[in-house]
């Protein structure tokens, strides 16, 4: 098996008080950055704007996108190894970043079974933020983003 790692995207939802999004994902007990895939008939925006209406049900345009980053976010799998998604075997993902504006007065979140809670929080608290040991892998690609989209 070759060294794939899935395409996707990652939603930084921002607020006016430059806080970011974490949404409590009930599946994995954990809070998490807004993530998902990429078709391979899309560009990373199009996954971007389809996953954000189909998972949070917010319809964000091209102005809502503060920024689409050219550095991407790699990282492996380390809690499984590899996982079988759509008919092909992964060791992990990499993430095509975007910064995207949340105006509090125009959008809100819709429940999901993805995401439970929110939670906003500034870039110094991802420092001290635990996730459960398992997940150790994503926090650092979670500051590796935090790293990308304020320096």
């Amino acid at each position: 098996m070759e060294n794939t790692y899935r395409k996707a995207i990652c939603a930084v939802f921002v607020n006016k008080e430059n806080k970011f999004l974490l949404g409590f994902n009930p599946r994995d007990k954990v809070y998490k950055m807004c993530q998902w895939g990429i078709e391979d008939w899309e560009t990373p925006k199009e996954a971007c704007k389809r996953e954000v209406k189909e998972e949070l049900g917010i319809e964000i345009c091209d102005e809502n996108i503060v920024e689409e980053f050219e550095e991407t976010c790699r990282y492996n799998f380390e809690d499984k190894g590899v996982i079988f998604i759509d008919g092909k075997w992964f060791i992990g993902q990499e993430l095509k970043i975007f910064k995207i504006n949340f105006d509090e007065e125009k959008m809100s979140f819709s429940q999901s079974n993805e995401f439970e809670n929110f939670l906003w929080i500034s870039s110094s608290e991802l420092e001290n933020f635990e996730l459960s040991k398992k997940w150790d892998y994503k926090l650092r690609a979670y500051k590796e983003i935090i790293k990308i989209i304020w320096f």
